[in-house]
């Protein structure tokens, strides 16, 4: 599936290298160039792929510019909650759009198993639960908008893991991996921003999530229905 989309790749690949450097010499300049690649060239190459025919594309398209939002946002976000919360929002409105893509895909064949969707539902609520009482001293007027972020992280998630058995393959895999990187992502940033700030979650953070949006915009790509499938 990779070689199919090697020079993609080898670009993606030079992003993810500038945004490591830029994050890594705090060049804010370089940030504001690098940070912005990302998203853009996914959804210019989600729009070459698939010409974003059908609703689950055109969901996951806007997912993506949702999260460029946010990513521009969070470029302004020192000394000021303002930015910060606005980037909150759009990184929420992202993963709302993604969620609806996903529900799509599970409510064409909603009969069909649910124990990986429903086991990683669980296991989310118990890690969002820890997250929110260990950072709850430092969250302060962020309470509700983490825990609806947190609420919509997990669902989405779930959401991402009902599509087995009712996609190929490939597609579940990539974009399943892909959400539950966007937790990872999530909570090093969350970590870094209400529990302690260390270098390292940030350079977690930023890696994870170039890692989860291009095997979002992958596996959407490649995706297929399962018809008749038990």
């Amino acid at each position: 599936m990779f070689r199919r989309h090697k020079t993609f790749n080898i670009l993606y690949l030079l992003i993810l290298l500038l945004n490591v450097y830029a994050l890594s010499v705090q060049n804010q300049l370089l940030k504001m160039v690098a940070m912005p690649l990302i998203g853009t060239s996914l959804m210019f190459y989600l729009i070459l792929k698939t010409k974003i025919e059908d609703a689950f594309q055109k969901l996951i398209f806007i997912g993506v510019v949702f999260s460029l939002a946010g990513d521009v946002q969070s470029l302004f976000t020192t000394g000021s909650q303002f930015y910060f919360l606005t980037a909150l929002l759009a990184t929420l409105a992202s993963y709302l759009f993604y969620s609806a893509a996903f529900y799509l895909d599970f409510s064409r064949s909603a009969s069909k198993p649910k124990r990986i969707g429903n086991i990683f539902l669980f296991i989310l609520f118990v890690v969002n639960v820890v997250f929110f009482i260990t950072a709850d001293r430092n969250l302060g007027e962020f309470k509700v908008p983490v825990m609806a972020y947190l609420s919509m992280m997990a669902l989405m998630v779930a959401l991402s893991g009902y599509r087995y058995k009712r996609v190929n393959q490939i597609s579940f895999k990539l974009i399943f991996t892909g959400s539950f990187a966007f937790v990872i992502s999530d909570l090093c940033i969350g970590f870094y921003m209400f529990i302690e700030e260390q270098d390292i979650m940030m350079m977690c953070y930023l890696l994870t999530y170039l890692v989860a949006l291009y095997l979002v915009v992958m596996g959407t790509i490649v995706r297929k229905l399962i018809r008749n499938a038990s």
